[in-house]
Formats: structure tokens, sequence, C-alpha cells
């Protein structure tokens, strides 16, 4: 979807490798850089990852 949106396959490109430059994609990516490739998250506070909707303020009244 390069080209659509403010933020498009190419800013996200840019930003990875401005990010890790020649570590992007490879083993070597620290999980502070891509938190998805945690092994553990145990001892993390909980989380709300309200993403991409004014929706989601909603579950902030709770």
């Amino acid at each position: 979807m390069a080209g659509l949106g403010a933020w498009d396959r190419t800013a996200n490109e840019t930003g990875w490798t401005a990010l890790l430059d020649e570590r992007r994609g490879g083993p070597d990516v620290s999980p502070y850089a891509a938190p998805a490739r945690a092994e553990d998250l145990s001892g993390l506070p909980p989380a709300f990852p309200g993403l991409g909707s004014a929706d989601c303020r909603c579950w902030l009244l709770e």
C-alpha cells in the first residue's frame, strides 16, 4: 500500500531502517526496538493499546 495515507509502507520501511539500519528484519533486533520479539513479557504493567480510532476513548472512562 505504498503511497496511501500519511504513514504508508514506504514510510514504515524508512522508519525501521532509520532505527535498525542493517539489522532490520534480521535475528539481532532487540525487543526494546521491536517488542513483538520479546520472549517474556511477565512483570510488565497492564496496558491498553488503543489504535486508530476515537472510539478508543470510551475504554478510558470505565
